[in-house]
């Protein structure tokens, strides 16, 4: 483990610059795209979850407050799906029998993943004799779990407008794991 301590202070620095500029340009696309990210994404979130909740039985109940969760999937990063869980259930959260679930692929937020894993790989290889893959995995899986606290603030803004028009708490946090109002 010593190694890939080693490993993570020397890329940190080096990952952490290109990162930022990397998310400098998505937000220069999102502001650029903002308008149709935020009809696909509202669309999506109607026809996958509004739309059969008003179906489902236990929703029918007048004036039941719903719940938007939006949670962060380690295993999106493990499977480089890049996948965030949406979750439409009542008060009870997690132990809602009735929970009607989602996943979305916030694929603007993700244009430069690929560029950024070879980055990693090249950076690594220049410093250290033999890379092992596990080692660059571990930290790939590492580093790009910043892209939830972007995540966040994306969904902030996105989830604004249906969050209104639906009457929607809206909660954040890792799959299964704490909430947070967003």
């Amino acid at each position: 483990m010593e190694r890939l301590t080693e490993m993570k202070e020397y890329i940190l620095p080096k990952w952490n610059e290109r990162f930022n500029k990397d998310i400098s340009k998505v937000q220069t696309d999102y502001n650029r795209n903002r308008r149709e990210i935020l009809l696909k994404f509202c669309n999506y979130l109607d026809n996958n979850l509004i739309s059969m909740a008003k179906d489902h039985i236990s929703f029918e109940k007048q004036g039941e407050q719903l719940f938007l969760v939006i949670s962060y999937l380690q295993s999106s990063i493990v499977t480089r799906s890049y996948e965030y869980e949406f979750c439409l259930c009542n008060e009870l959260l997690y132990a809602d029998r009735n929970m009607i679930t989602t996943y979305w692929y916030p694929e603007f937020l993700y244009l430069y993943v690929s560029d950024q894993e070879e980055f990693l790989q090249k950076e690594l290889q220049r410093k250290f004799v033999r890379v092992k893959k596990y080692e660059t995995e571990t930290l790939r899986r590492e580093l790009f779990s910043s892209y939830w606290n972007i995540a966040k603030e994306y969904f902030k803004e996105l989830t604004v407008s249906i969050g209104k028009k639906e009457n929607l708490q809206i909660y954040y946090g890792e799959h299964m794991g704490e909430l947070a109002a967003l």
